[in-house]
């Protein structure tokens, strides 16, 4: 009997230990795990030119553990697209080490220079998140680029031209670009006038009287040729071109039409009312020039003159392109010529040369609406060098009219320019103006109406000239006058 109470009291004594044990365990139980919830940021944009974006997920806490969070890139453009790290088929796999706050990942893509008609859209989505992580809301998101490239714009190179119907070769009309082409686009010329049995185009125009002009990528400039049938015009004849639609990479430009005149050789009527000559006269000094056209009816020779009071005159001499746009002048009194350099249907360049040697030369800059924006003028240095003289900045009206001229000159020994002189054409008048004052290139018209306003600023001197006019009967002006000054023009 002893020996059994022993056996139960080990028994007991057993069972006591071991509850003792657990009711240790539950007092010191292990540290519990707090998921850190993932989730996107809203959704997110970047222009093409950018080329590089990096995405964050977004943790409400510090990673407790190691892992990694695995998204899902869905879209048409997959291929587009590089990521970092890299994905798989459109999977990414982003590794998060215990103590992170967040994770992202980088997207990189190229400027592929070509206009798009939408955006290229990506959809994200949180697939899969290792231990320690969660869900949070914003489980997907959208990732968007959009298009950096913009359309150019098509203009007209001028307002208007002459040719006559003998040119049997055709004159070639170039429409320059604001830019290179960034896709394929097409432009429509409507033709107004439109006789095929006395011209013809290429390309050629429809029964509808258009021209359907394409521009593929990289394009600086569209063209077509204006082929006159000889002998078929009879009498003087004008054309209207006009831009009357676009698409793709183009969009209509500042100069949308174009006026050319076909100048028949079998009358006389070619000269009929073309400017002849102007005379300006002020106290003790007068100057004037004389106009002479060739068959075709471009400007050939003008013949000037000045008496301030010493008498100086001379010939200019014109030679054209087969665009029509001035290739070489002469000059008679100085017995140099000026050499003009053309790119994309513009003048960009111009040299005088006297004995071959270059004496000076010009470059030409554009603004957006196609008009001449700016000159810088070198000249030959007696090392042989050239060095910069003036620079030109001039404004326009919206409708191609000279605004302001400003002219600089740099600064010895500093990247700085001195402005020295200012000419502002506050207002036109309505009625065309036969002789344009300012020529910036000779053939390209900077005044298209008479001003009725001059300002000049230079040296300290401010002057103000209003200008009123007189008229023939066919609404030319054949006089100008302004305070001590006048101006008497004569046509053919």
């Amino acid at each position: 009997m002893k020996s059994t109470w022993k056996l139960i009291a080990g028994i007991m004594m057993v069972l006591a230990i071991a509850g003792c044990s657990e009711d240790d365990d539950v007092s010191n139980p292990p540290a519990q795990i707090t998921a850190s919830t993932v989730q996107f940021g809203p959704d997110e944009s970047e222009t093409e030119n950018a080329q590089l974006h990096t995405i964050e997920l977004i943790f409400d806490k510090a990673a407790p553990l190691s892992g990694e969070i695995e998204l899902e890139i869905i879209s048409a453009f997959l291929e587009d697209i590089q990521t970092t790290p890299a994905h798989t088929n459109g999977v990414v796999l982003i590794p998060v080490s215990k103590g992170d706050e967040n994770a992202s990942f980088t997207l990189t893509w190229t400027d592929d220079d070509v206009i798009n008609d939408i955006d290229r859209v990506f959809f994200l989505e949180i697939t899969h998140l290792s231990n320690g992580f969660t869900y949070g809301e914003n489980k997907s998101a959208i990732f968007s680029i959009s298009d950096n490239e913009a359309q150019v714009m098509v203009s007209f190179p001028r307002n208007n031209m002459e040719i006559s119907e003998n040119e049997s070769g055709g004159v070639d009309i170039v429409m320059p670009l604001s830019g290179p082409a960034r896709g394929n686009g097409t432009a429509t010329i409507q033709l107004e006038g439109f006789d095929e049995s006395k011209f013809t185009t290429v390309p050629a125009y429809d029964g509808n009287g258009q021209i359907e002009l394409e521009a593929s990528h990289g394009f600086s400039a569209l063209g077509f040729k204006i082929i006159p049938i000889a002998d078929n015009i009879g009498s003087d004849m004008d054309i209207r071109f006009d831009i009357i639609g676009t698409s793709g990479s183009l969009t209509i430009g500042h100069k949308p039409s174009f006026q050319v005149k076909i100048l028949a050789t079998n009358n006389n009527s070619g000269l009929s009312g073309k400017a002849k000559s102007y005379e300006t006269s002020a106290g003790g000094w007068k100057s004037s020039k004389t106009y002479e056209y060739a068959e075709d009816g471009r400007l050939f020779k003008v013949h000037w003159k000045t008496e301030t009071p010493a008498l100086k005159q001379g010939t200019n001499t014109y030679y054209y392109a087969a665009n029509g746009l001035i290739e070489r002048i002469n000059y008679s009194l100085e017995q140099e010529d000026e050499y003009f350099y053309q790119e994309n249907g513009r003048i960009v360049k111009s040299e005088i040369k006297a004995n071959s040697i270059v004496k000076s030369y010009a470059e030409y800059d554009y603004d957006e609406a196609g008009n001449v924006g700016a000159k810088a003028l070198y000249h030959r240095q007696s090392n042989g060098s050239f060095k910069l003289n003036f620079v030109f900045i001039n404004l326009y009206f919206t409708d191609g009219n000279l605004f302001n001229q400003m002219v600089f000159v740099p600064i010895d020994a500093q990247d700085d320019y001195a402005l020295i002189e200012t000419r502002t054409y506050n207002s036109y008048l309505t009625t065309d103006n036969p002789f344009s004052e300012i020529e910036i290139i000779p053939g390209i018209v900077t005044q298209h109406k008479l001003p009725a306003s001059y300002r000049l600023e230079k040296e300290g001197v401010d002057l103000i000239y209003n200008f009123s006019y007189t008229y023939n009967s066919a609404g030319k002006p054949v006089q100008r006058s302004t305070t001590g000054e006048t101006t008497t023009y004569t046509y053919y």
